[in-house]
């Protein structure tokens, strides 16, 4: 089960965002989303061998100022 992150909701970080500063975005996805997805890469042999399974969760609600890490979310949906 992977069911760890993080982020902003501070507005100014958001904002920024739409001026060309991506650091929150990269640091939201990187947390959120590539970490998942490389454990996912490094457990999937065992797994397999196992008949195992993957459980992702992401965020059970949104935050304001928090489009981001709320976006971000999206990814650990199929």
């Amino acid at each position: 089960v992977n069911n760890a992150g993080g982020g902003s909701t501070n507005p100014d970080l958001e904002n920024s965002e739409l001026e060309g500063n991506m650091s929150n975005f990269e640091y939201t996805i990187n947390i959120n989303a590539k970490s998942v997805l490389r454990l996912c890469q490094m457990a999937f042999p065992h797994l397999a061998e196992s008949k195992g399974e993957i459980v992702n969760v992401s965020s059970i609600c949104g935050q304001p100022n928090g489009a981001v890490i709320n976006d971000v979310s999206i990814l650990l949906h199929r």
